[in-house]
């Protein structure tokens, strides 16, 4: 995804969901993290801070800082947004605790 990313500068591409890591892959994390990595050298590409549930069925807080943090560092507050998924997320938690 990044090289087709990196091929059409001129496109803002905003990734979902913190890019979804598949947590129950023993690399998932690490895979993530790489790929987020290599999305965040774009200067064409945001992520959103959404999606805690497909991460986490029954998230926290604590369980979901690093997924956020991570995002944070690597592609800056600047290029963060923040988003529900409602109304799916109503399947993990309410939309005032999201």
């Amino acid at each position: 995804m990044a090289a087709l990313i990196a091929r059409h500068p001129e496109t803002m591409v905003i990734l979902n969901h913190l890019g979804m890591p598949i947590l129950a892959d023993t690399d998932g994390e690490v895979i993530w993290r790489e790929g987020l990595q290599k999305l965040a050298a774009l200067p064409n590409t945001c992520i959103k801070l959404s999606g805690a549930g497909f991460i986490h069925r029954r998230w926290t807080m604590e369980n979901i800082r690093r997924y956020i943090l991570t995002a944070i560092a690597l592609f800056g507050p600047a290029r963060c947004l923040f988003a529900s998924d409602f109304p799916t997320d109503k399947l993990f938690d309410s939309f005032d605790a999201i």
